[in-house]
């Protein structure tokens, strides 16, 4: 070899290893930062849903303590507990001619399990058993409870 070939080889070797050295270098940088954003964006998500899930229940609270209060409430409440159906439901259809602008009036449990409904569309009470307390709440629903929440 030439003496101006004799240091090609070492300082291409010297070059790709400062390479490599700054690529693994930049790449556990990027990984720890990756891995923070990550779990930022988890923690940010899980708050979030710990926010809407206190949201939804001080809501529940809300419309049961409003709700328990109403006479309603408690012919209903008296009439599903001697299993009185047709009492119950005369009691909802009346409450359904005060309040005209809802389609469906529900009565639900404190988990939001539907006990008694009137029904003037095509919701048939196969179905309407397997609606949530949230599905009845975003659908405008009104809402009654046959229990308090203990505080």
């Amino acid at each position: 070899m030439k003496l101006q070939n004799r240091f090609l080889v070492p300082i291409s070797i010297l070059i790709l290893a400062g390479m490599a050295a700054l690529s693994f270098i930049s790449y556990t940088n990027s990984k720890k930062e990756i891995q923070q954003a990550m779990e930022g964006y988890v923690e940010h998500v899980a708050e979030l849903l710990v926010q809407a899930l206190d949201d939804y229940l001080i809501s529940a609270v809300e419309d049961i303590e409003i709700w328990s209060d109403r006479d309603v409430y408690r012919e209903v409440f008296s009439d599903t507990v001697t299993n009185s159906s047709e009492l119950a439901s005369k009691a909802l259809f009346d409450l359904r001619k005060k309040v005209p602008q809802f389609e469906i009036i529900a009565v639900a449990d404190t988990l939001g399990r539907l006990i008694k409904l009137t029904i003037e569309n095509d919701l048939n009470a196969e179905n309407a058993n397997h609606l949530s307390y949230r599905r009845i709440k975003e659908a405008k629903f009104y809402f009654f409870v046959l229990s308090k929440p203990q505080k």
